[in-house]
């Protein structure tokens, strides 16, 4: 599982990004990896954390869209750069408490 890591730290398209896309598990080969945003949590209040000009914003404004769409690129490649490695046959996503609770944001447990 280290080494998955590894991967998606040392990739530079992933590494620059305020939230780090990170392997929590790997069982019969199966993945999960940690995003910031999920059912529970929406992409845009991740973005109004991360970019916080984006707070007030209009969920049709454009620079708003274009940050969705970042987010959403960077997670389709990690889960293709995670997706090509031998030992890996499909990916999970679980949202990442960890991350929220850097910046206090304690989330319910469910996923």
């Amino acid at each position: 599982m280290s080494e998955l890591n590894d991967l998606l730290e040392n990739e530079p398209l992933l590494a620059d990004y305020p939230c780090q896309f990170r392997v929590l598990s790997l069982n019969n080969g199966v993945a999960e990896l940690a995003s910031p945003r999920s059912a529970s949590m929406p992409a845009i209040k991740f973005l109004a954390i991360i970019y916080p000009d984006l707070k007030d914003k209009s969920p049709q404004n454009p620079i708003l869209i274009e940050a969705q769409k970042e987010l959403a690129d960077r997670q389709a490649f990690a889960k293709k750069l995670i997706l090509q490695q031998a030992d890996v046959s499909s990916v999970n996503w679980t949202l990442d408490r960890d991350w929220y609770a850097k910046y206090d944001i304690y989330l319910a447990s469910y996923r």
